[in-house]
């Protein structure tokens, strides 16, 4: 099978999964004509063992009848804190926005973001802060293995 087109968002799921990106193309059944959407290679992962949980940045709340946006906090951690705690103890994918303002994906370690796109890796967490030099990172998509 040979890819149509390269996709960060599959580059980074298949190197969290320890996978060839063919091997998840082939589960998603296409070849990424027009690239791969996160709910197609979610699904490949719910079906291979892995549990995939969509950790916001910034969530909010809106309430429907005022329209007031209010920023969602858990207890005594705001939700920076709480993102990069995430970060800090999993490993998964980070989508976000490159310094272009295009949307973006990377690998997570853990501890570092690898990018497919230049084969670079790079701290996204310096000095307990999200450092986003190189991605402005939005959503961290916590990947975990089933027991």
């Amino acid at each position: 099978m040979k890819l149509n087109n390269r996709s960060c968002v599959l580059d980074a799921f298949a190197s969290v999964m320890g996978w060839d990106p063919k091997l998840i193309a082939l589960q998603v059944g296409h070849q990424g004509p027009e690239g791969f959407h996160t709910q197609e290679l979610i699904e490949v992962a719910l079906n291979n063992g892995w549990c995939v949980t969509n950790i916001q940045r910034s969530p909010f709340a809106e309430n429907p009848e005022t329209g007031e946006v209010r920023p969602i906090n858990f207890g005594k951690e705001d939700a920076e804190t709480r993102f990069i705690r995430h970060l800090k103890t999993a490993e998964g994918v980070v989508l976000g926005t490159n310094p272009e303002g295009h949307l973006h994906a990377v690998a997570w370690s853990g501890e570092f973001a690898y990018d497919y796109s230049d084969d670079s890796s790079f701290a996204l967490i310096i000095g307990g802060k999200i450092y986003s030099r190189w991605l402005l990172p939005e959503t961290f998509l916590r990947m975990d293995r089933h027991v």
